[in-house]
């Protein structure tokens, strides 16, 4: 595989000098949230202790080993991340690591359900003009936002909630 090294900012598609299709996911939930993996492990550990366990290291060694040799976290970990990023235990049990990760997108999450939201307002508007039914187009799209709303909500999260 052919990398592309660029000493670029956070806020472009390269994080650490590494085309942005190369990183773990979790590398750019910590990208995206500026966490170093010390501090990372540090909140996953004071999250595991808010969840009753009591004896989880904050090691960053461990963050990296689950970014770069492709070790799976213990359960534990697991759930105090997910808990962390406001992901269900169902989605981990769904979802293999790192599958259950949240899509860590460059554009804010607020910002994307506003523009999609207006986009869909407009789209409604135009297919009621259009149809004899407005009525049932009208509930289509509230349906179709709802949908758009879930998944942002699943894959959007504000770690630390």
């Amino acid at each position: 595989m052919t990398r592309m090294v660029l000493n670029t900012t956070i806020g472009d598609r390269y994080v650490h000098g590494v085309l942005d299709s190369d990183i773990h996911p979790l590398g750019r939930i910590r990208a995206q949230y500026n966490l170093s993996y010390q501090r990372l492990a540090r909140m996953i550990a004071a999250r595991a202790r808010e969840l009753g366990v009591k004896n989880m290291a904050a090691e960053r060694q461990k963050i990296w080993r689950w970014e770069h040799r492709n070790v799976v976290p213990d359960a534990v970990s697991q759930t105090a991340l997910a808990s962390l990023l406001g992901v269900s235990e169902d989605s981990i049990t769904a979802h293999p690591w790192p599958g259950w990760l949240p899509v860590v997108d460059s554009e804010p999450c607020a910002d994307l359900i506003k523009r999609l939201s207006t986009q869909l307002d407009i789209a409604m508007g135009t297919l009621d003009s259009l149809t004899a039914r407005p009525g049932v187009v009208s509930d289509i799209a509230r349906d179709a936002l709802r949908v758009i709303a879930s998944y942002a909500r699943r894959d959007c999260p504000s770690p630390g909630s």
